[in-house]
């Protein structure tokens, strides 16, 4: 029964620790954010966030229809790396 508490304290330390990494990461990238003056680099990072909020109703019906589908796909294949 000990050893399973000493794997719930280890468990706990762990997680708080990446909570606090990523708050810290959060943090950081929030003051880079508003520092920056490179619209086009702003724009990216708002399309990130945009793209990210969707739901997967909209990201669905953002997708390629059959005929692009295909189309895409016969374009990956001829260009897959083949050696002859």
């Amino acid at each position: 029964m000990e050893m399973v508490y000493d794997l719930c304290c280890k468990f706990e330390l762990i997680l708080f620790v990446k909570i606090m990494e990523m708050q810290t990461q959060k943090k950081e990238l929030i003051d880079w954010i508003s520092q920056l003056d490179n619209p086009v680099l702003l724009s990216n990072l708002y399309n990130i966030k945009k793209e990210a909020n969707l739901s997967f109703e909209e990201r669905f019906a953002k997708g390629l229809n059959v005929e692009e589908f295909r189309t895409e796909i016969k374009k990956r294949i001829r260009n897959y790396p083949v050696k002859k």
